[in-house]
């Protein structure tokens, strides 16, 4: 007589569990929180979530559990020159944990080195077995995080792209404009030491803020990604056709490439075009799939 009674507070016990799951993404992903990043501290169910979930986050990264996938990169004809790399984790109950939450949550816990090395890694290595497949001239956009700016970041890049057989042009490192917030001038001896084995820098999420403007300045970048939320809004919004031609003109006479991510109509893709992008990405020219599936599957 007492099992739907059971049965009644499993299922509400399941259900705030994934509550306190979903309230974890809605906060990692909130815009402000990246000046913030101490979500371990709080005691609310937030908090309790994060914490177990950074457990399992360890447990996974023990057993290979992360994997990455490939997004393809186009020019102005729609040519693939190059795929990013993006990290991904199938949860058993949660289903596919936001890669932001991973990072931020492995940041807190100190395994963002262990995690960023593992990404690198296996992108250099799947780079290489495309190459020894005859798929020549693709470049691996590779995220780093802040934290992972640190001096043996040099050799371990140096040692993996000799390990893999690689052309260090063919990599490229993405860092968010965070970094302007943590820069110091070791950093940017770092990032001009990165630049001379050949490696590309790139600035992800790009807009026109305060930071995005410092990294400009201060920074050597090869490339700029303009930031989502203007590239979704470029046909009904004038405020972000002007803000990326705005953008488009400066990188250009600093001699940066532009690329667009998001990127989901012909009409976004003619409009960016049209404002000086010179890169594209977006499920207009395909979503992430798995190593398996090669890049010559990719269909721009």
């Amino acid at each position: 007589m007492y099992f739907p009674f059971v049965k009644l507070f499993e299922l509400q016990k399941q259900h705030g569990i994934t509550n306190a799951y979903k309230k974890l993404v809605e906060t990692v992903l909130n815009e402000d929180f990246s000046t913030q990043k101490n979500i371990l501290s709080r005691n609310d169910q937030i908090g309790t979530m994060a914490h177990a979930l950074t457990c399992e986050i360890r447990i996974a990264l023990e057993k290979n559990e992360f994997f990455l996938e490939y997004q393809p990169q186009v020019d102005e004809q729609g040519t693939i020159f190059g795929v990013e790399a993006l990290l991904r984790w199938n949860h058993p109950r949660y289903g596919r944990v936001p890669p932001p939450v991973v990072v931020s949550l492995a940041e807190e816990i100190g395994i963002i080195q262990e995690l960023g090395q593992w990404i690198i890694v296996e992108a250099c290595s799947q780079l290489g077995k495309w190459n020894n497949q005859g798929i020549n001239g693709i470049r691996m956009a590779i995220n780093i995080s802040p934290t992972q700016l640190q001096n043996e970041l040099l050799p371990f890049l140096v040692e993996t792209i000799k390990l893999n057989m690689l052309d260090p042009r063919d990599i490229e490192l993405e860092i968010t404009e965070t970094v302007a917030f943590e820069t110091n001038p070791q950093t940017i001896i770092l990032l001009n030491a990165i630049k001379k084995l050949g490696v590309s820098i790139a600035m992800d999420d790009f807009g026109m803020g305060h930071a995005s403007l410092y990294c400009m300045r201060h920074f050597d970048l090869d490339k700029i990604k303009i930031d989502g939320s203007l590239t979704r809004d470029v046909i009904e919004n004038k405020s972000c056709q002007d803000i990326i031609s705005s953008i488009t003109y400066l990188a250009h006479s600093m001699h940066i490439t532009v690329i667009a991510e998001y990127v989901e109509t012909k009409e976004q893709f003619e409009m960016l075009k049209i404002l000086g992008c010179e890169q594209f990405q977006g499920y207009f020219f395909g979503k992430p799939q798995h190593e398996t599936q090669g890049v010559k599957q990719f269909t721009p």
